[in-house]
């Protein structure tokens, strides 16, 4: 949940990444553009709400997307575009694996299934193993490990991977547990 200043952080980090990529709108609509797709309302109004009580966290695609679209006549895709670039912004990729070999990425994905088990995060093991390749790579997990067999690829993996908010989508999985999993993943793969 997010109190009144995680929404105008989050909503300033939208702010700042679409006028990254010149979306032709003012400060105040990007922060209702932000508020509607992600609430369903103006900024101003999920800020009062968000002071009294609070807001679900954002989730990826945000849920009112084609209401906000249709309602500022923006594409959709550009608002997931802004939603991604401001996650790039927000935290920094910083690989913990550079040029991962089959092995390693084999290992990790394991790493991953029994943390994301133990977060109560319930998908059968293909899903589990395509899960964490998609969050990284956008792939399902067998053309990645096929492609580091091969030795067609010269991967890393990150602390916040590329695709994590999709993937999370994708999945319908929290991503606050799935982000838990994958940094203790990370972390045992380090050792």
């Amino acid at each position: 949940m997010i109190n009144a200043a995680g929404l105008k952080k989050n909503a300033t980090l939208f702010r700042k990444a679409a006028k990254e990529i010149e979306l032709p709108f003012s400060l105040c609509q990007l922060l209702d553009i932000y508020a509607y797709a992600h609430y369903g309302r103006a900024y101003a109004a999920a800020h009062r709400i968000a002071d009294e009580q609070l807001l679900p966290p954002p989730v990826f695609p945000p849920p009112f997307l084609a209401m906000t679209a249709e309602r500022y006549d923006i594409d959709e895709a550009d608002i997931l575009e802004v939603l991604e670039l401001r996650d790039v912004n927000a935290q920094a990729r910083v690989s913990y694996a550079t040029n991962i070999s089959a092995d390693l990425f084999k290992w990790t994905v394991k790493c991953f299934r029994a943390h994301a088990a133990d977060f109560g995060i319930k998908l059968k093991m293909t899903a589990m193993n395509d899960l964490f390749s998609r969050a990284h790579f956008d792939r399902p997990y067998a053309v990645i490990a096929g492609l580091l067999v091969a030795g067609n690829a010269e991967l890393n993996l990150d602390w916040r991977p590329a695709f994590f908010n999709a993937a999370c989508s994708f999945y319908n999985v929290d991503p606050e547990d799935a982000s838990e999993a994958f940094y203790r993943a990370a972390k045992d793969t380090m050792e």
